[in-house]
């Protein structure tokens, strides 16, 4: 086998067994305790997902009501019906729970994982 043609199968397998590993790794999958993808919001379900607001900001909300943003801030989160309200440095967001999304007319919300 020349040498070209192992480098190439090497570059291979690291793709096909090292990509979807990684991803999985790095996406992680959802708990029991984490809503599925598409699935109903509530303060049980939110606690491990990640969301994207405005293309800018990543909340992940955690248990006992604290999130991150960005990885460094902290804040909390609160639920009271069907509304989300996310607080950090002193500024509060609030979004609608509509089943498995949250929806505001503020800014664009997209759910990571």
């Amino acid at each position: 086998m020349s040498k070209g043609l192992l480098v190439g199968v090497v570059i291979l397998a690291v793709v096909l067994i090292g990509i979807p590993l990684l991803a999985s790794l790095t996406g992680g999958q959802p708990t029991a305790d984490t809503a599925p993808m598409g699935g109903a919001i509530d303060g049980k379900s939110i606690v491990g997902t990640e969301w994207e607001i405005n293309g800018e900001y990543r909340v992940v909300f955690k248990a006992n009501g604290s999130l991150t943003i960005n990885g460094a801030i902290p804040g909390n989160w609160s639920i009271n019906g069907d509304t989300i309200t996310a607080s950090a440095m002193g500024e509060s967001f609030s979004a609608k729970i509509k089943g498995g999304e949250l929806i505001s007319d503020e800014a664009p919300i997209k759910r990571i994982r």
